[in-house]
């Protein structure tokens, strides 16, 4: 998508609850591509549940599997012509946003820390929350913070709070388009 390149390869990336898994596997449909959930492969590969890693290993054994499976995603080991959806925090670590850059377009999807909350907040799969609403909205909103330069940069940011899959699908579509007309860095 770079450099006047065309890409093949979208991936999604944002905070838990925005939608990334639901809307990738429908903009993959959309685009007659193939779709790749990291967290799913995660799981896969290692036979535990994301939250199994989290109490046996800590976030840190995570992010390891999590980085192992972006780089051969990025040395198209794992396939091309993919909408990828990414863990919220893949791209903390540098080397992990150098590879999904390479690989194709960076999509970010947000939502508002109150929508957040509606679409997580009572899931007990998600390691990084608590249990308590108040010490879950404390921590979305610090990871949030931490993690907000990062997710701007990505080529397409869009707020999914009030929007449906199809929406969200639709809007992406569009930015692509943008994008690879040499419009990047195109926010809604």
């Amino acid at each position: 998508m770079r450099d006047g390149k065309k890409a093949v390869n979208v991936v999604l990336t944002g905070f838990m609850g925005a939608g990334k898994t639901a809307v990738g596997r429908a903009l993959a449909t959309a685009l007659g591509l193939g779709f790749l959930d990291t967290d799913a492969a995660i799981e896969r590969e290692s036979g535990l549940t994301i939250k199994d890693i989290f109490a046996n290993g800590g976030e840190e054994r995570f992010r390891d599997i999590e980085s192992d499976i972006i780089e051969r995603l990025s040395d198209n080991k794992l396939g091309s012509g993919l909408v990828v959806s990414v863990g919220g925090g893949a791209v903390i670590r540098e080397v992990n946003r150098k590879r999904l850059k390479g690989f194709g377009c960076m999509v970010c999807l947000s939502a508002s820390v109150d929508e957040t909350l509606r679409r997580v907040g009572s899931k007990k799969n998600r390691p990084l929350l608590s249990q308590s609403e108040a010490a879950s909205r404390e921590t979305i909103e610090a990871l949030l913070k931490e993690r907000e330069p990062v997710y701007q940069d990505c080529d397409v940011c869009i707020d999914t709070t009030s929007l449906t899959v199809k929406e969200v699908v639709e809007r992406i579509k569009d930015r692509l388009q943008a994008v690879r007309e040499g419009l990047i860095n195109s926010h809604l």
